[in-house]
């Protein structure tokens, strides 16, 4: 986790994506794992993302909260 979390903050985030967006994302991708929001892996996250384009990327997520916790975390208070 920790690797995905050095390359997502190192490499470039898009300025367009929202934080609502993010956390429906998350949000989307635990409910197809079957997980809640706020325990949902990084790594179960990010590769659902290689495999859909349409979800936010992790350099994403890192540029909107810092942190996948902080993302979790807002993803699970929001639903």
């Amino acid at each position: 986790a920790g690797v995905f979390a050095h390359e997502a903050k190192r490499s470039g985030a898009d300025p367009h994506v929202s934080e609502v967006d993010i956390c429906r994302a998350i949000r989307e991708v635990a409910s197809e794992t079957g997980a809640r929001p706020d325990r949902l892996l990084m790594v179960d996250y990010q590769q659902h993302a290689a495999d859909d384009r349409s979800l936010p990327s992790l350099s994403d997520v890192f540029s909107a909260f810092g942190s996948w916790k902080r993302a979790r975390r807002a993803a699970a208070t929001s639903a």
